[in-house]
This record gives C-alpha cells, structure tokens and sequence, in this order.
C-alpha cells in the first residue's frame, strides 16, 4: 500500500510522514530530485542529483512518478508496493498521477492548514521571507483542486491531533 501525504509548504507532511515511519513501520520509497540539500538534510532521504543525471534515470525507468515543484525535479520509486507499506509526500499533480499509475494500491490523504500557521512553519524551519511568500502564492493555485485528487482530509493541528487523524484514516483504508 501506498499512502500518498499532499499539502502545501508547512502544513505537516514531514511530520506526519515521520510519525508514520518511527511509530506504523511505513517505509520511504526511493526519492530522487534536483534541488540543493537544505542545512538540515546532510543525512537527508533523497539522493541529489544534477538535471542530467536526473533525465538518465528518468529514461531507464529507475525514477517514476516525476513532478516539477519549485523549480526543482522530484521523482520517486516504489519497489515491491503491493507487499510494502510505503508513505510518501507529492504535490496534487504526482498524486494524481501516482493514483492513475498504483490504483487500488494508493490513497491521498490532504493536508489542509491555515496559510498564516504555515507561514510560521516555514519561517521557523529556516525558510527566508522571500521563499515563504514565493510558496504560499504558489500553493494558493496549486491547491485549488485538491479535493479532486485525494480520499481524505486531515486538518492540521498539534502533532498529537493529526496523528490521531492518521491512525483513523489509515484504520479506514485497511479496513476496505
């Protein structure tokens, strides 16, 4: 199973995604991008590579799921999904995409918070103002149509709130 988080820039997804694989036993899949490592991913889950090397693993198919975000190539692999639980964060589009591809072996949970705690988020974790403007004009159209691509909602709150959510969400989707 593939679970899919979507959400704009600071509303949770890491967190979220982290609880998952420290505290439910979810795995990563295999993330791929081309954007630079921020201050805090020296031990980081993605493996950086340059554009070229990016497109040469698109070509052989060893990087699926490709979106643009931010400038920035994003690609996952998920080895073995239907043995595996996976979680994963993608923009609407990769979701959509990941449902067309995966089907009944994915689900989109959305991640919905207030623009104002999310500009919080951003600037706490490091983000210059600049780059939480940027994101949040660029989420208001990205996220427009998100209901269309995702099965559940998750309003986010404190930690122990969304986690809470996840469990029940998760017990729902195994439960079909």
């Amino acid at each position: 199973m593939i679970i899919i988080l979507v959400g704009a820039s600071g509303s949770g997804k890491s967190r979220l995604m982290n609880f998952a694989i420290r505290k439910l036993d979810f795995n990563l899949p295999l993330w791929y991008t081309t954007r630079e490592p921020r201050e805090d991913q020296s031990d980081s889950v993605y493996t950086f590579l340059s554009p070229l090397e990016f497109l040469e693993k698109q070509k052989d198919h060893t990087i699926e799921n490709v979106n643009v975000l931010y400038g920035s190539l994003y690609g996952t692999s998920f080895p073995d999904y239907k043995n595996t639980n996976y979680i994963s964060i993608m923009d609407v589009e990769g979701a959509w995409k990941a449902k067309r591809k995966y089907g009944k072996y994915m689900k989109a949970i959305f991640i919905d918070c207030s623009e104002e705690e999310r500009a919080y988020r951003m600037l706490m974790r490091g983000d210059t103002q600049e780059q939480v403007y940027y994101r949040l004009a660029e989420d208001r159209s990205k996220f427009r149509d998100v209901f269309h691509h995702t099965e559940y909602k998750i309003t986010s709150g404190t930690p122990q709130e969304d986690n809470g959510e996840f469990i029940d969400i998760l017990k729902d989707v195994y439960n079909e």
